[in-house]
C-alpha cells in the first residue's frame, strides 16, 4: 500500500485471497519439483501472477474474457469512476476520481493542485498572481477552485492576506468533500456548518465592493469555515485508515488462527498468544459494528479501536517474527522444526527474505513435503484417548474460530435457522466442556462433548460453504437500490455482504466478473456523493451574486446528469419538473402466459422539438419487449453509458409541447414466484426521465395447500402453513389442495404425525422421516386449473364411552386378583 491509497485488499479482497494462496501454492510445488517443473512453474507465474503490478498502475480499462488470469480480474476491480460520472466541478474532485480529459489531463490537474497550494501560502505577490490568473484556460476556470481565484483576483482592494485566507478555505472545503467520498456520514454534518460559514465570509467579501470594513467580519467567517475544514478532512482520513487498518487485519486473521491454532494455543508457546489473537478478533468485530452505521460522535470511540488493534497487531506480529526467529535458529534435524518451517511457509504473514531464508532451510534439511501432525478432530470419540488438556486445546481452538465466524456474520439462511449458526453450535459446545470440567467421571460427559463438536464443525463448514450463495443473494438484490423505499435496507445487505466476502476462503467460487458487494456499495457512495454536492451547489444559489448563479445551477444540474446517468440507481427529477415526461400503466399482468400491449406516452413539454431515446431494462430471462415498426428502443445492458446513445437513431423526434405514444409488445418468456419489473427510461440530451411498471408472470407449476376455517386461527408463508387452532376446545378447519399445472393429478394424501424425538438442525433438510399415520386419503383427483379441492379424510371413530363408576355400601368388604403389589383398590 503506497501513500494510503487503495490495494488489492480493500477492493478485491476475494481475489487477493486466491492471488495469495496460489503463490503459495506455485512456490510449494516449485521447491518440490524438478527443474523441468520449475520452469513450467516460472512461466505460469510470469503469465498469470507477475503482470499485476503494471496492471493496477494503469490508467486503461481492463476487459475481461473467459480466458481472464487472476492479474486482470483483481485490476478490473480497481476503483474507477462509474459510467456516466465524466465531468467533476472542482480540482479536488477530479482528482480524486482520477478523471482527466483532452483540455485537462492528470498532469496538469495535480499542477494546479500545487500551485493553488504556493498562492495559498506565499509571501506577497499580487502581480504575479494576477498573472498566473490570466494564464488559466477556460476549461480550468470552470473548476470550482480556479474559479474562485479568479473572483477574488478581481477585488483589486483586498488584502494579500485575505485573499490568501478566501483561496486556502475554497481549497479546503472541495477538498474535505473529495475526503468525505466513502465517509460522508461521519462528516457531513461539520462540512454543513463549515458551508454556511464559507458562504457567508465570500458573501461579504463580493458585496464588499472594495470596502476595506466588511474584510474583518468575512475573514472571522472564513477561518471559522476552514478551520472545520481542515477538521473534517482529518476526520475522513481517520476513518479511510482505519477501515484500512480493519481490510488488512480481516485478511490476516485467519492465517492468526491457523497459525495460533497449529502452533500449541500456549501462552508460553512460540508464535502470537492465543489472547492476543481472540482480542484481536473481539475488537475487530466491534469495529465493524461501528462501520455499519456512521456517527460523528463515534470517531473518539473510532480512534480508540484503532489504537488498540495496531497495538494488538504488533503483539501478534511480534510472537510471529519470535517464533520465525526460533525456528531458524534451531537444526532444521529439531524435531518438529520443519514443520513450523512449512506451516509458515503455507501463510502470507512472511516477507520475501524471510521467505528465502525458510525456503533454503527447508530444503537444506531435504525434505520436500509438508510434515503434518496428526490432527485431533479425526481421533475417534473415545474420550479415554484423549487427554483433558488436548480437549482444553480443541476448546480455545474453538473459541478463536467461532470470533473469526463473527466477523462474517451469517447468512440469512442460517439467521432465518434458530440455532443453526456457528455462535449457537459454541454455545451447546461450551455448556458440554463446562460439564466436563464439573464431572468426577469424564467418560459420562465424553459422548455429547463429541457430539457438540461435530455439530460446531458442522456449523463452521456450513457458514463457509453458504458465503459465495449470500453474497451473490445480496447481489441479485441490486435491483433495490433504485427504489428509495428499499435503498437502505439493500445498502445494509451489501456492507454485510461485504463483512462475508472478506472472509471468503480462497477455494470459493469467484464472484461474477465486475460483480462485487464492494462495486455496488462504490456505485452507491458515488451517487449519493453526486447529489450531495448538488445538493450543496443549490443551496450555494440563495442569495449568490447574479454572476454566480448561472455557473452554480450548470454545475448543479451536471451533477444532477452524472448521477441519473450511473445505472441502478433512483433517478430524482429536476428542479421545477423534467422538459420531457414519461407516462403509462404502472402495472400489467401476464398471468394468462399469453403477449400483452402496452403504450408509453412522452410529453413534451418545452416550446421546441426534442430527439428522445427509449432504453428498456429488464431481465432478458423472464421477458421480450418489442416495440412497433418505426420506434427504435434500446435494452440498458447493451450500452456501455446512456451517453452513447446521443450517436444513435433516436426512438422519437417529439413536436414541441406534444405527446408521442409509443407501443411496447411484453412477452412472458418465464413462470416466477416474485413480480418482474419492466423500466422505462427517456433520455435527451439535458436529461433522462423513467417509469416503471410491474409485471405479474405467469407462477410456476404446482400443486398448493390452501386452508379454510376460522379466520384468524393460521397463517400463511411461502413456504408452511402453521394452524393455531383455540385452546381446550375444538377448532375446525378445511385443508385443500389446488393443482396450477396444465394437467390433473390424482394423489394420495397422509397426514402424519410429528416426530416424537429430538430433531437436529439440518436433519429435516431431506425426505421426512415416516411417522404414525393419522388419516389417509388413497385417491384425491386434482383438476388442472387451480380450483381447490378439499381434502376428504375419514372422520376419526368415536370415543369409547367410559365405564360409569358404583358406588358400594358402606361396611362392605370387596376383594379381587391378579392386582399387582404397587397398585390399590
Amino acid at each position: 500500500r503506497a501513500g494510503g491509497r487503495p490495494s488489492p485488499v480493500d477492493y478485491a479482497p476475494h481475489l487477493w485471497r486466491q492471488f495469495q494462496d496460489r503463490l503459495l501454492a506455485y512456490e510449494a510445488m516449485r521447491r518440490a519439483s524438478d527443474s523441468d517443473e520449475s520452469a513450467q512453474l516460472s512461466a505460469m507465474l510470469r503469465r498469470e501472477m507477475l503482470p499485476l503490478p503494471d496492471l493496477l498502475a494503469s490508467t486503461a480499462p481492463v476487459e475481461l474474457d473467459e480466458r481472464a488470469t487472476l492479474a486482470e480480474q483483481i485490476a478490473c476491480l480497481k476503483p474507477s469512476a462509474p459510467a456516466g460520472v465524466s465531468a467533476p466541478r472542482s480540482l479536488a474532485g477530479a482528482a480524486a476520481l482520477s478523471w482527466s480529459s483532452p483540455e485537462l489531463s492528470a498532469a496538469r490537474i495535480r499542477d494546479l493542485a500545487a500551485q493553488l497550494e504556493f498562492w495559498s501560502a506565499s509571501a506577497p505577490a499580487r502581480e504575479e498572481y494576477a498573472k498566473w490568473v490570466a494564464s488559466l484556460k477556460p476549461a480550468e476556470r470552470d473548476l470550482s477552485e480556479l474559479r474562485w481565484a479568479a473572483q477574488i483576483d478581481a477585488l483589486s482592494e483586498l488584502d494579500w492576506p485575505t485573499l490568501q485566507l478566501a483561496l486556502a478555505t475554497r481549497v479546503a472545503a472541495e477538498r474535505a468533500v473529495a475526503a468525505a467520498n466513502g465517509q460522508r456520514g461521519w462528516v457531513d454534518g461539520l462540512i454543513a456548518d463549515a458551508d454556511a460559514r464559507r458562504l457567508a465570509g465570500e458573501r461579504r467579501l463580493l458585496d464588499s465592493r472594495g470596502e476595506v470594513s466588511s474584510f474583518a467580519g468575512a475573514q472571522r467567517q472564513l477561518e471559522a469555515a476552514r478551520s472545520s475544514y481542515i477538521q473534517s478532512i482529518a476526520h475522513s482520513e481517520l476513518v479511510k485508515s482505519v477501515v484500512q487498518l480493519r481490510n488488512e487485519l480481516v485478511f490476516r486473521a485467519p492465517s492468526y488462527v491457523e497459525w495460533c491454532g497449529r502452533g500449541g494455543l500456549q501462552e508460553s508457546a512460540l508464535g502470537p498468544a492465543r489472547a492476543d489473537v481472540a482480542s484481536l478478533l473481539a475488537t475487530l468485530s466491534q469495529l465493524n459494528d461501528l462501520l455499519l452505521a456512521p456517527d460523528p460522535a463515534n470517531l473518539g470511540q473510532l480512534a480508540k479501536l484503532q489504537r488498540q488493534l495496531t497495538a494488538l497487531r504488533e503483539r501478534v506480529e511480534v510472537g510471529l517474527r519470535g517464533d520465525l526467529a526460533g525456528v531458524l535458529a534451531r537444526s532444521p534435524a529439531t524435531a518438529g522444526n520443519v514443520w513450523r518451517m512449512e506451516l509458515l511457509l503455507s501463510t502470507p504473514l512472511v516477507d520475501h527474505d524471510q521467505r528465502q531464508r525458510l525456503a533454503e532451510a527447508v530444503v537444506a534439511a531435504g525434505v520436500h513435503k509438508f510434515d503434518t501432525r496428526p490432527d485431533l478432530s479425526s481421533v475417534p470419540p473415545l474420550l479415554h484417548v484423549v487427554a483433558p488438556q488436548d480437549l482444553e486445546k480443541l476448546f480455545m481452538r474453538a473459541e478463536l474460530d467461532v470470533g473469526l465466524a463473527r466477523l462474517a456474520g451469517e447468512p440469512r439462511s442460517m439467521d432465518q435457522a434458530a440455532g443453526n449458526g456457528p455462535q449457537a453450535a459454541f454455545d451447546k459446545l461450551a455448556a458440554a466442556q463446562e460439564q466436563l470440567r464439573r464431572e468426577s467421571n469424564p467418560d459420562l460427559a465424553g459422548q455429547p462433548l463429541w457430539d457438540a463438536y461435530r455439530r460446531f464443525g458442522s456449523a463452521l463448514g456450513g457458514l463457509y460453504r453458504q458465503l459465495p450463495a449470500g453474497i451473490n443473494d445480496a447481489l441479485s438484490s441490486d435491483y433495490r437500490l433504485a427504489d428509495q423505499k428499499t435503498r437502505a435496507d439493500q445498502l445494509h445487505t451489501l456492507a454485510r455482504a461485504e463483512q462475508q466476502l472478506r472472509l471468503l476462503p480462497g477455494f470459493a467460487a469467484p464472484m461474477p466478473d465486475r460483480r462485487s458487494p464492494l462495486v455496488s456499495l462504490r456505485t452507491a457512495e458515488t451517487y449519493d456523493e453526486l447529489l450531495w454536492r448538488r445538493e450543496r451547489l443549490i443551496s450555494a444559489a440563495n442569495d449568490a451574486p447574479a454572476s454566480e448563479i448561472a455557473w452554480l445551477e450548470q454545475s448543479a444540474a451536471s451533477y444532477m446528469h452524472q448521477a441519473t446517468a450511473i445505472p441502478g440507481q433512483p433517478v430524482p427529477l429536476e428542479s421545477g419538473g423534467p422538459a420531457v415526461a414519461l407516462s403509462g400503466p404502472s402495472q400489467l399482468s401476464l398471468s394468462d402466459g399469453s403477449a400483452h400491449e402496452l403504450l408509453i406516452t412522452l410529453t413534451n413539454r418545452r416550446p421546441a422539438g426534442v430527439n428522445a431515446w427509449v432504453v428498456l431494462d429488464y431481465d432478458p430471462l423472464l421477458l421480450e419487449v418489442v416495440a412497433s415498426p418505426g420506434h427504435q428502443v434500446y435494452r440498458s445492458d447493451q450500452l456501455s453509458s446512456p451517453n452513447a446513445l446521443l450517436d444513435r437513431t433516436p426512438s422519437a423526434t417529439l413536436r414541441a409541447s406534444a405527446d408521442e405514444a409509443i407501443p411496447l409488445r411484453i412477452i412472458p418468456k418465464a413462470s416466477a414466484a416474485d413480480r418482474a419489473r419492466l423500466i422505462v427510461k427517456v433520455l435527451t440530451k439535458e436529461q433522462i426521465a423513467r417509469h416503471e411498471i410491474d409485471l405479474t408472470l405467469p407462477g410456476p407449476a404446482g400443486i398448493d395447500l390452501l386452508v379454510s376455517g376460522t379466520p384468524g386461527t393460521w397463517q400463511t408463508t411461502d413456504s408452511s402453513l402453521v394452524l393455531q387452532p383455540f385452546p381446550n376446545t375444538t377448532t375446525d378447519y378445511v385443508l385443500k389442495l389446488a393443482n396450477r399445472s396444465p394437467d390433473s393429478k390424482r394423489l394420495r394424501v397422509d397426514l402424519m404425525a410429528a416426530p416424537t424425538f429430538e430433531v437436529a438442525a439440518g436433519e429435516l433438510d431431506g425426505a421426512v422421516p415416516s411417522g404414525p399415520i393419522l388419516a389417509s386419503a388413497p385417491e384425491l383427483l386434482l383438476p388442472s386449473g387451480g380450483m381447490p379441492v378439499a381434502i376428504e379424510f375419514p372422520k376419526p371413530a368415536a370415543p369409547a364411552t367410559p365405564a360409569v363408576p358404583v358406588l358400594a355400601p358402606a361396611n362392605q368388604t370387596a376383594e379381587g386378583s391378579g392386582v399387582p403389589a404397587d397398585r390399590q383398590l
